[in-house]
């Protein structure tokens, strides 16, 4: 439930390029400044922010020392990326997250590392 994907509001399921066409200015505020601009009727981003950073870390806690297993969004997993690595959201944004992708990390003593075979490994 708490690393379920970013609510959209009145914009799930409608297409980007047809809500770029009728709601231009709503777009470009959320998609630059989405802690602001939120899209109508959607989730409060800091909300989001904190629900799925709440869920890592109680999932870190809970099943530390143990393989943890999260399948999810890419909203949700840029910010798992954010929480864990540290990383803004713009720099999350830039993610080239596509379906099917994995991020793999991995605990060591001096903290989380991206694991070699991982789809961002390129990016960091």
């Amino acid at each position: 439930q708490d690393f379920r994907e970013y609510d959209f509001g009145e914009w799930e399921g409608k297409l980007s390029k047809d809500l770029w066409a009728s709601h231009r200015a709503l777009m470009s505020g959320f998609w630059e400044d989405p802690w602001n601009h939120p899209p109508p009727g959607g989730e409060d981003f800091k909300q989001f922010q904190a629900r799925v950073s709440t869920a890592m870390n109680r999932h870190l806690q809970t099943f530390s020392g143990k393989k943890i297993l999260v399948v999810a969004h890419g909203g949700v997993i840029r910010q798992i990326f954010v929480f864990l690595l540290n990383k803004s959201w713009h720099q999350a944004m830039k993610m080239p997250v596509g379906h099917g992708e994995r991020l793999r990390m991995c605990m060591t003593d001096n903290g989380l590392k991206l694991e070699d075979d991982c789809f961002l490994c390129d990016y960091m």
